[in-house]
């Protein structure tokens, strides 16, 4: 039996952002820079959560340490730990639209950064959310509507005029 090739569709990209407290010093930077977000201690997610490997590659590309002192697994959680004082977490925009109606939370970009060394390495911090499946799938009709409605999505989530 031949199994059908695997493919790689990107869905949309978005950027890493820091999640603090209202009243957090960090809040005085309009941009923060990365000197400044590691004197803080960090939330991150847990082991295997795709997040916490892109953190750790950008890192590793920069050769920046995270002084990472709690492991969570739902936004909430990060919300309400953040909420609690000098911890922060850089969590992408998507998952920080909540944080919008709430005044005791505040939200601050990274300001981008270069790697003299590698002129290829990302300037902002971003991740990529990608739709994995065999080439024989992707155009089955449900399968590319959904592709379609999430890359809609993702287009209205970066249009300013949509609300």
């Amino acid at each position: 039996t031949t199994s059908p090739e695997m493919t790689v569709d990107l869905l949309y990209e978005e950027k890493i952002d820091i999640l603090m407290a209202c009243d957090h010093p960090l809040t005085n930077y309009k941009e923060v820079p990365h000197t400044e977000l590691l004197k803080y201690p960090q939330v991150v997610f847990k082991d295997g959560y795709g997040m916490q490997r892109l953190l750790q590659e950008w890192c590793s590309t920069y050769n920046l340490t995270i002084n990472a002192v709690m492991e969570l697994n739902t936004l909430d959680a990060f919300r309400g730990v953040v909420r609690q004082g000098e911890m922060v977490a850089l969590l992408p925009e998507t998952a920080l639209v909540e944080t919008k109606k709430d005044s005791s939370l505040a939200v601050r970009p990274l300001v981008p950064m270069v790697d003299e060394s590698n002129p290829k390495s990302p300037q902002q911090l971003t991740r990529q959310v990608v739709l994995v499946s065999t080439s024989d799938r992707i155009n089955i009709p449900p399968i590319a509507h959904f592709c379609h409605l999430v890359r809609q999505q993702a287009e209205n989530f970066n249009d300013p005029t949509v609300n």
